[in-house]
């Protein structure tokens, strides 16, 4: 069971990473930009 549910979750975490994948870039991008700043 624990290995399906770890399946489970890291094809739920990577569907959420590919659906939010351009929103986490452009803040990591602005993250990044604020740390050079810095």
């Amino acid at each position: 069971m624990k290995v399906v549910t770890r399946t489970y979750s890291t094809r739920k975490l990577t569907w959420d990473f590919d659906s939010n994948g351009k929103k986490i870039k452009r803040m990591t991008a602005k993250f990044e930009r604020l740390q050079q700043l810095a």
